[in-house]
């Protein structure tokens, strides 16, 4: 842990779970690369109402229901990080997972699901649903074409990093902006 706060997480699901459901106020969780499931989602995301801050990139075991399930219990939350695998090129758009966040989690200020295989309809969605967003990063999502306004309404956002952006810089550049997340509740 690196506060009473927050916690990233590496190990045991079994562990995981007992140690994450017995921290209500837990604000800020990590959970990159694990193999937590959909149906653990599901089942413990009334638990953490007072999430911020998550991370459950590359998480693969977790689908539209699991986010789904997140937003609608997690009502504090601001950040929400979703990178997944690179996939090798555009592929039939699957939306579902862009439209459990637009419905889910309207109060969202930073939003980052590089690599996601939504396409426009789902970006549409997350811009209609996410008005709060100022930071959208929608890197390697190769079945995003910007037609229409959908470029126009993105570059709006403070920062927004396209379909196209140089992928995954190095830079702490996205501690900092959590922060600025975190702070601005």
């Amino acid at each position: 842990f690196s506060s009473s706060h927050s916690c990233s997480c590496a190990g045991s699901l079994e562990w995981m779970v007992d140690m994450l459901c017995s921290s209500p106020c837990l604000q800020t969780l990590r959970l990159p690369l694990s193999a937590v499931r959909n149906a653990v989602v599901v089942k413990f995301a009334d638990r953490f109402s007072k999430l911020t801050v998550l991370d459950i990139s590359y998480c693969i075991n977790v689908g539209p229901s699991g986010i789904e399930a997140i937003g609608r219990h997690c009502k504090s939350l601001l950040y929400f990080k979703r990178h997944m695998p690179p996939f090798p090129g555009p592929d039939r758009p699957d939306d579902r997972e862009a439209l459990a966040v637009a419905s889910t989690m309207r109060q969202l200020k930073h939003l980052e699901m590089g690599y996601g295989r939504f396409g426009d309809a789902g970006l549409d969605a997350i811009l209609l649903g996410c008005a709060a967003l100022l930071y959208l990063d929608i890197r390697g999502c190769w079945n995003v074409e910007m037609k229409g306004d959908l470029e126009e309404r993105c570059l709006v956002k403070t920062v927004f990093k396209d379909p196209d952006f140089e992928m995954y810089d190095t830079s702490s550049e996205e501690d900092d902006d959590e922060d600025d997340v975190a702070g601005s509740e």
